[in-house]
C-alpha cells in the first residue's frame, strides 16, 4: 500500500507542471482526481495522496526522501514475493523467528506438555476459578465442611463442656480447592466430591451431611478414610475390617468419575475400620475388644483387586472384634480406652512383631477397669478426647494427660467417679 501511493507521489514531481495545471483548471476534487487517474494512469488512491500532497513535499530532499523510501520498499517486497514462491525460505524465516523468541523469553516454562490432549480436561469455567488453600473436616455428626485457610486459623478450636459433634472431627485434610476428596465408609462404599459441593462453615458449624450430598448414603454408615485425591497417585491403599481381614489395593483400582462406587464387597457382619495408605516398612498393630493386640508383619500380604475379599490378619476370640488396626513403627505409641473410663498409653515397642494371622497378646488387662476395649488411636501429636456416657454426659481429657504405662497395667480412669460407663469415645481433632 505504501510503495503505491510512493510510485504515485513520485509521478506528479516528475510532472508537477501538468499536475498543477490539471488541478488549477478542474471544477472539483472529484474532476481533478479523474483527470489525473486518466492522464497519468493512476490508481484511484495514488490521485487521491497527490490531491493531498502538502507544496513542501516539492523541495529536492523531500522528492530524495520518497525515492529512497520507495527503492527500499521495492526491495522488501522483490524479498517477500521470493519469500512465498519458495517453502524452504519459508521454513528459515519460521525457524529464524522462533529462535528469536526463544532468545527474548529464556524464563524456565511454568505449564506442562502433555503427550495426549485426552489427558487434560477443563471443567467448564474452571480456569477462571482461583485456587486457595483449604481444610475439609468430617465430624462425627457425619457431615463434611470447608473452612478456608484464613478463616481455620483464627477459629476457636478449643474442646469445653458446650461442645457438640459439629466439631469432634475424625477427619482433616488440608488440600487445594481445585482437588476432590475421596472418602470410603465401613459399609465398603467410596465416595468422591468436589470441594465446590461442600458447604463453607466455621469450625462449630454443622455443614453438608453426607445424606445430602450422596445418594443412598445409609444412616449407619460412617467414613474409615478421607483423602485429597491428588496424594493418592501412585499409591496403594490397605484396608483392615472389624474381623481382622486385611486387604491391599492399587489405587488405579478405584480412579472412576462416578461420586459413589463399591470399594469393598464385605462379608455378612463385618465392617470396614481403617483405610490407609500403605507404608511397606511399617508393620499393622490390631487392637481387640478383649484387651488383645497384634503387632503384625504384613510384607506376605498381596495387592490384590478390589473384588478380592483380603486376607486375615488376627485371629479373634468368639465375641471380640477389631477396635482399631493402623500401619506403625517401633518409635509410635498408643492411647486405650475402656468403657468404664480408664485411659493409658503404651509404646509399641512393648510388642515384639509376629507373623499375620495368629491371636495376638495381652496389651490391657480387663475386670473393675472395664468389661471391654471400646477406643484406641495412634499417638502421633496431642490431642482430645471426648467421651460420652449413656445419659450423654461428656467426659474430655487430653492425651498429654494420660499417663504412659506397660501393656499389663490397667490405666487410670478420666471420669472421676468410679463405676462410670462410656458408651463412645471420640478424637478431637484440631489441626
Amino acid at each position: 500500500d505504501r510503495a503505491e501511493i510512493l510510485s504515485g507521489l513520485l509521478i506528479a514531481v516528475k510532472n508537477i507542471d501538468e499536475v498543477v495545471k490539471i488541478i488549477k483548471t478542474s471544477n472539483s476534487t472529484a474532476e481533478a482526481r479523474e483527470r489525473l487517474m486518466k492522464r497519468f494512469f493512476l490508481t484511484e488512491r495514488q490521485a487521491q495522496a497527490i490531491l493531498d500532497m502538502r507544496l513542501a513535499r516539492l523541495t529536492s530532499l523531500e522528492v530524495n526522501k520518497i525515492t529512497d523510501e520507495l527503492n527500499e520498499l521495492n526491495k522488501k517486497i522483490s524479498k517477500y514475493k521470493k519469500i512465498l514462491a519458495s517453502e524452504t525460505l519459508q521454513y528459515q524465516v519460521v525457524k529464524e523467528e522462533m529462535q528469536a523468541i526463544k532468545l527474548a523469553n529464556l524464563s524456565k516454562r511454568r505449564s506442562s506438555i502433555l503427550k495426549d490432549e485426552t489427558a487434560f480436561e477443563i471443567a467448564e469455567d474452571e480456569e477462571l476459578k482461583p485456587i486457595k488453600d483449604v481444610y475439609v473436616c468430617y465430624s462425627e455428626r457425619n457431615a463434611l465442611k470447608k473452612i478456608y485457610e484464613k478463616g481455620f486459623n483464627i477459629s476457636s478450636r478449643s474442646i469445653a463442656k458446650t461442645s457438640t459433634l459439629n466439631e469432634v472431627h475424625k477427619f482433616i485434610v488440608k488440600t487445594k480447592t481445585n482437588v476432590d476428596i475421596i472418602l470410603f465408609s465401613n459399609l465398603g462404599n467410596m465416595y468422591k466430591v468436589a470441594i465446590d459441593d461442600i458447604l463453607e462453615a466455621r469450625w462449630k458449624d454443622r455443614g453438608s451431611l453426607l445424606s445430602d450430598l450422596f445418594l443412598g448414603y445409609s444412616k449407619d454408615e460412617k467414613i474409615v478414610g478421607m483423602f485429597a485425591e491428588n496424594e493418592l497417585k501412585k499409591k496403594e491403599l490397605l484396608f483392615i475390617t472389624e474381623q481382622g481381614t486385611v486387604r491391599k489395593c492399587a489405587w488405579t483400582e478405584f480412579e472412576t468419575k462416578k461420586n459413589t462406587s463399591v470399594a469393598y464387597k464385605l462379608k455378612d457382619g463385618d465392617r470396614v475400620l481403617n483405610v490407609e495408605i500403605f507404608e511397606p516398612n511399617k508393620t499393622l498393630m490390631f487392637v481387640a475388644s478383649n484387651g488383645i493386640g497384634l503387632n503384625a508383619d504384613i510384607t506376605d500380604v498381596p495387592t490384590q483387586t478390589k473384588t478380592s475379599s483380603g486376607v486375615k490378619g488376627i485371629k479373634l476370640d468368639d465375641g471380640a472384634s477389631v477396635v482399631m488396626a493402623s500401619l506403625v513403627d517401633e518409635n509410635d505409641k498408643f492411647v486405650f480406652v475402656t468403657d468404664s473410663c480408664f485411659a493409658k498409653i503404651v509404646k509399641v515397642s512393648e510388642f515384639g512383631v509376629l507373623g499375620r494371622n495368629r491371636k495376638g497378646i495381652k496389651i490391657l488387662p480387663l475386670g473393675d477397669n472395664g468389661k471391654k476395649l471400646i477406643y484406641a488411636r495412634k499417638v502421633t501429636e496431642t490431642f482430645e478426647l471426648f467421651a460420652l456416657d449413656a445419659k450423654d454426659k461428656l467426659y474430655y481429657t487430653s492425651t498429654d494427660d494420660i499417663s504412659t504405662e506397660s501393656r499389663n497395667s490397667k490405666g487410670k480412669s478420666f471420669a472421676g467417679k468410679k463405676g462410670t460407663k462410656i458408651k463412645s469415645v471420640f478424637t478431637y481433632l484440631w489441626k
